[in-house]
């Protein structure tokens, strides 16, 4: 939306400054428009890359969030099953003492 209102800008003053300006400061506002235009268009084209890069982590964020889950419920059910090997081992160990 900015950047419209500043090409609009931009175009609202070279047409402005026709009117009173010579040949050759005219070509140099259309050179200029012309780069801002140029500047603008890889402006757009980076943030579209930057678009896809930032889809692409965050669908590797999600799966890798989804993996950490996995493996967090996994690592409570062994350490709750180790608690009841200790605590069987420990029962055993008295019966064998006495």
């Amino acid at each position: 939306m900015k950047s419209r209102f500043a090409v609009a800008m931009l175009a609202a003053l070279w047409l402005a400054g026709l009117a009173g300006c010579s040949n050759k400061e005219v070509l140099e506002l259309k050179a200029r428009v012309t780069r801002l235009e140029q500047d603008l268009a890889a402006s757009r084209a980076d943030l579209s890359a930057r678009d896809e890069a930032l889809a692409e982590v965050s669908g590797h964020l999600a799966q890798t969030q989804a993996e950490l889950k996995t493996q967090t419920e996994k690592l409570v059910r062994m350490k709750t099953e180790r608690d009841k090997l200790k605590k069987d081992n420990n029962v055993l160990r008295k019966r064998c003492k006495l």
